[in-house]
C-alpha cells in the first residue's frame, strides 16, 4: 500500500486503527518509519479502561492510577522505540469523555466548563499528534439520563439492550422486567453519546438543520446555553480555552516531541508528570477531583524555579515555584502547566 500509493503523496498522513490489541510491541510495528507502512494508529487501550471485556456497554469503574499507567505505557514505548502516538478521548464510537472519564452528568454542573478545560490540558500536554472530536470543543457531554432506549439509532446498543431484556423476561416470567442498571450502562457509554447532532446555536434544532426539518438524531437538550454560538466571543469558553492551549502547545516542543516521566504513579487524586527536550522542562499538574487539593513532592532530579504559564483556572496560581520544595493547592479539577529552562 506503502510502496504503490502512499509514497507517491509524501504531504498526506495515514492513521490506521488497532482495536484489538494493547500489546504496544505489536502496534509499533505499524509506525516505525524505517518499515515504510503507516504514520500512526489508534490505540484503544485508554478508552478500554471503562469497558467491560463482554461488552463495552458495561461500564467498568477505574481508578485515576489505572489511566496513568496506560498513559505512562503509550508515552514512553512510542517514545523510546521508534513510534508516534495519537492523542484522542473522543470519537464516533465514544461517548463524550467529560462525563465518561469526569463523571459529569449534570448539564448545569458549574464545573462543567473547568472540567472540560482539565480534559484538554492532559490531551495536549502528551507526545503524539492531536485530534479532537466535533462538540469536544465545546464541552459537549453525554445525552440526558432520561432519554428512552428508542432515542438510541446505533443497531449494537439496541441489540444489547434487547438481547438482556429478552433474557430477563425468560428468567423472570415479567414482560417488563427492570432494566434501569442496562439504561445506566447505556447512558454513560453508548456510541449515540458522541452522535448527536453539533449544537451550533440556540436556534431550532441547535442550528444542525434549518426550518422544520427532523436531524437523524435528536438533539442534546442543553443546546439553547450550550452551543459554540454562545462560545466563540466567550474568552472564558471551553472553545477559546482550547484555541489557547493549542496554541500554548505550538509554542512549547517539549509538548509534543518531549520525554515522559510520571509522578507519584499511585496517588488517587492528582494526575502529574513532566515532559522534557533540550533544555526545557514542562511540568503538568492536574487534579482529578472534584475537592480543592494540595499536592506536594521533590520533583525527582529537578532543581530550580519553574514558571507557571497555563491552566484552567485564572487565580490562585503563584507566578513561579520552586521545585525541590513543590507544593500546589489545586481547585477541584484544576490543572496546570509549569515551564523551566536551564
Amino acid at each position: 500500500m506503502n510502496n504503490r500509493v502512499l509514497s507517491k503523496f509524501p504531504e498526506a498522513i495515514t492513521v490506521g486503527e488497532t482495536p484489538f490489541t494493547h500489546d504496544a510491541s505489536e502496534v509499533v510495528k505499524y509506525v516505525q518509519p524505517e518499515r515504510k507502512e503507516l504514520n500512526m494508529v489508534f490505540q484503544f487501550e485508554l478508552n478500554d479502561l471503562d469497558a467491560h471485556p463482554s461488552n463495552a456497554l458495561i461500564p467498568v469503574q477505574y481508578k485515576l492510577p489505572d489511566l496513568k499507567k496506560v498513559v505512562k505505557k503509550w508515552q514512553e514505548y512510542m517514545y523510546e522505540n521508534g513510534g508516534w502516538n495519537t492523542l484522542y478521548h473522543e470519537n464516533h464510537d465514544l461517548a463524550r469523555s467529560i462525563t465518561r472519564m469526569l463523571g459529569i452528568k449534570d448539564p448545569r454542573d458549574p464545573l462543567r466548563a473547568r472540567g472540560a478545560k482539565l480534559l484538554s490540558i492532559l490531551q495536549t500536554t502528551q507526545g503524539g499528534t492531536l485530534y479532537v472530536y466535533e462538540g469536544q470543543e465545546l464541552g459537549m457531554m453525554n445525552v440526558p439520563a432520561d432519554w428512552d432506549i428508542k432515542e438510541y439509532k446505533d443497531v449494537a446498543t439496541q441489540n444489547f439492550y434487547r438481547e438482556v431484556l429478552d433474557k430477563r423476561i425468560k428468567e423472570t416470567g415479567n414482560s417488563k422486567p427492570d432494566m434501569s442498571d442496562v439504561m445506566a450502562g447505556i447512558n454513560l457509554k453508548a456510541r449515540d453519546n458522541g452522535r448527536t447532532p453539533v449544537q451550533w446555536s440556540s436556534a431550532q434544532n441547535g442550528g444542525f438543520t434549518s426550518l422544520n426539518a427532523t436531524p437523524w438524531m435528536r438533539v442534546n437538550e442543553d443546546y439553547p446555553y450550550w452551543n459554540a454560538e454562545l462560545q466563540l466571543n466567550d474568552a472564558d469558553s471551553v472553545r477559546s480555552f482550547w484555541k489557547k492551549t493549542i496554541s500554548f502547545r505550538k509554542a512549547n516542543k517539549v509538548l509534543t516531541y518531549g520525554d515522559f516521566k510520571l509522578l507519584s504513579p499511585e496517588d488517587e487524586t492528582i494526575f502529574g508528570y513532566t515532559r522534557n527536550l533540550d533544555n526545557l522542562t514542562a511540568l503538568v499538574i492536574m487534579n482529578f477531583s472534584k475537592e480543592k487539593t494540595t499536592y506536594s513532592d521533590a520533583i525527582v532530579g529537578m532543581k530550580g524555579t519553574a514558571k507557571f504559564l497555563h491552566g484552567n483556572v485564572t487565580t490562585g496560581a503563584v507566578p513561579s515555584i520552586l521545585l525541590e520544595q513543590f507544593e500546589v493547592t489545586l481547585e477541584g479539577w484544576e490543572g496546570r502547566i509549569y515551564i523551566k529552562d536551564v
